[in-house]
């Protein structure tokens, strides 16, 4: 009983830290700041991934065309991107567990997608009269989204990159916006060993690469050794 208690333990937070990397790994492909992922230990399945707020335009004079279109393609734009990143963690989870998407333990992020297409829909009909915006563009546009996350999501490198950050987050529990932004950036790195002899993808050595590999307790240049031990890591409230 016990045993399989802790092998319930274990697989919701590695699910909490595919769901919650991809939220990152997504994120900064977009050109979003991070600031902090976290999951949790004790309570496992939940997790976050604060990010810099999303900055929208003013409402601009509605009644002016060129305004009007410029407003609505940049929100447009800002909210796909949004409803990509929220659907990123719930498609990396179906995809570790290889079933459909599932709304179980994401079921904020979906409703989140949800209310984006509604205010969409609503910014849409407010504009009508001034601009003309395609059908095409809002029609569908939930499965739109899921489909390119997706195919986004099933890149190697972005997978690698959502791999990576996971274990980091399974073993550390809380990261900062650098040390995300440094591991996606090592996960892209070529790691044969006739690359580190060479010195492809950036010099080995390297202050963040010996962060990198401190971190997980190995040395800079070491290609197999035995793990040090490392004081656990804490996340500051």
């Amino acid at each position: 009983m016990q045993r399989t208690r802790f092998a319930g333990h274990r697989l919701h937070c590695e699910l909490a830290a595919y769901h919650e990397a991809a939220h990152a790994v997504v994120a900064l492909h977009y050109g979003r700041v991070v600031k902090e992922a976290y999951i949790s230990h004790h309570l496992p399945g939940n997790g976050w991934v604060k990010r810099v707020r999303t900055w929208f335009p003013e409402v601009p004079d509605t009644r002016n065309p060129r305004d009007a279109l410029i407003y609505w393609t940049h929100v447009f734009s800002e909210v796909e991107r949004e409803v990509k990143i929220l659907l990123a963690g719930p498609i990396a989870e179906a995809k570790l567990l290889r079933t459909p998407l599932r709304s179980l333990g994401a079921r904020s992020d979906l409703e989140r997608s949800l209310s984006a297409q509604v205010f969409l829909d609503d910014l849409r009909d407010s504009l009508r009269d001034v601009i003309s915006i395609p059908d095409d563009q809002t029609a569908h546009f939930l499965e739109r989204m899921r489909r390119q996350t997706r195919r986004l999501i099933a890149q190697p490198w972005c997978w690698k990159a959502i791999t990576v950050l996971a274990k980091d987050l399974t073993s550390w529990h809380c990261l900062t916006g650098h040390d995300v932004a440094e591991t996606i950036q090592w996960s892209k790195k070529p790691r044969s060993q006739l690359s580190l002899s060479l010195g492809i993808g950036g010099q080995a050595g390297t202050v963040s690469e010996d962060k990198r590999q401190r971190r997980h307790g190995f040395p800079a240049r070491g290609l197999r050794a035995v793990p040090r031990y490392s004081a656990p890591r804490y996340c500051s409230a």
